[in-house]
């Protein structure tokens, strides 16, 4: 068996525009830098390898993968193949992406080593490998059979769709990352997504817009902060600022705003119900506001996601279910906006 890093060009990498860079990170240490000035926790998320992914085709009987983690799982209602493993999907005769295997290994290590699937039969299969969500791999090699053919694999769609928000939209609280909306849209409608979800910081300032906006080749842009900016009135004093900065460098590119999904809490705290009314109407607001001046912004009502917190974990964060729900509603946006059709490739 032949390992090789993950960025050798036998592989493609997606979810990031900096993975020249050590790691597999979503903002480069420059901008993580700059960002520690104005919210130390969102730089820290930013080392997480959120979204990032390899697409490549092997007849590789075996495949293994080495995983060095910047530190071990540490959140008490995430699974540790959630937060730090990795998990394999290939593409099966009917064109769709379905679940190969996942990463097994000790919860408390800060390296490990998986095998991720056997055949017999030496055929060459796509393969796409979703890399950690709740933390950032300093280093995946990926092994295969000595003799094995291997080489990279494009998405068929070009433009980017770039998703910015909580710790919903990076991934808590799936049980894996091949689980996470943006991973699940990228399989379905064969397009890059790039995953800017802050948990606990997604607190619209527009350094994040500069930075989101200086990526290229965007598609469509996703705001979906309300569960942090949007615990006061943070939301109504950032988001014009932060969508103009966006405009500056995407004058054209659709917007969506997104109001938060249901939590447990708001069945018995009127406060919090009430102010969860008042950003589904006020964000709903602001997207008129933006198509009367021209400018294409669309609004998705995130109340509409779920029924009620079953579909969560614990309350707040989505379980697989309500990821998937997420997703479909994304998906429905992506849909109408883009008209792409869903290739579950």
């Amino acid at each position: 068996m032949i390992y090789r890093s993950l960025k050798d060009p036998k592989f493609r990498l997606y979810g990031s525009d900096v993975l020249d860079e050590p790691g597999f990170h979503r903002l480069s240490a420059a901008e993580r830098e700059r960002l520690k000035t104005v919210n130390p926790d969102a730089a820290w998320h930013a080392h997480s390898s959120t979204g990032i992914l390899a697409k490549f085709i092997t007849d590789s009987n075996e495949i293994r993968v080495r995983v060095k983690l910047l530190m071990p799982a540490s959140m008490e209602y995430m699974s540790a193949v959630g937060q730090c493993g990795v998990d394999l999907y290939v593409q099966t005769e009917d064109g769709r992406y379905r679940l190969l295997d996942i990463s097994r290994f000790d919860a408390k290590a800060s390296e490990y080593e998986a095998g991720l699937g056997r055949f017999q039969d030496g055929k060459r299969r796509r393969y796409i490998l979703h890399l950690p969500i709740y933390m950032g791999a300093t280093d995946v090699t990926i092994g295969l059979d000595d003799e094995a053919f291997c080489c990279p694999v494009d998405y068929a769609v070009k433009g980017r769709v770039a998703v910015y928000g909580t710790s919903i939209v990076q991934g808590g609280c799936v049980s894996r990352p091949g689980m996470l909306p943006t991973n699940l849209l990228s399989r379905r409608f064969d397009r890059e997504f790039l995953n800017f979800g802050f948990s606990g910081a997604a607190y619209l300032e527009p350094e994040v817009a500069a930075m989101i906006s200086a990526r290229d080749d965007l598609a469509l842009l996703f705001i979906d902060a309300e569960a942090n900016a949007g615990t006061t009135d943070l939301m109504e004093q950032r988001l014009p600022a932060f969508y103009a900065q966006f405009r500056k460098s995407h004058p054209g590119i659709p917007v969506v705003v997104v109001s938060r999904p249901t939590f447990a809490m708001d069945l018995y705290d009127a406060s919090r119900s009430a102010l969860k009314a008042h950003y589904r109407r006020w964000l709903s607001k602001f997207a008129t506001a933006c198509r009367r001046r021209g400018e294409d912004v669309r609004f998705l009502d995130g109340s509409r996601f779920y029924r009620d917190a079953e579909a969560t974990v614990d309350g707040i964060h989505p379980s697989d279910g309500g990821a998937m729900a997420i997703a479909d509603a994304y998906g429905r946006t992506i849909r109408k906006i883009l008209s792409d059709e869903e290739s579950y490739r």
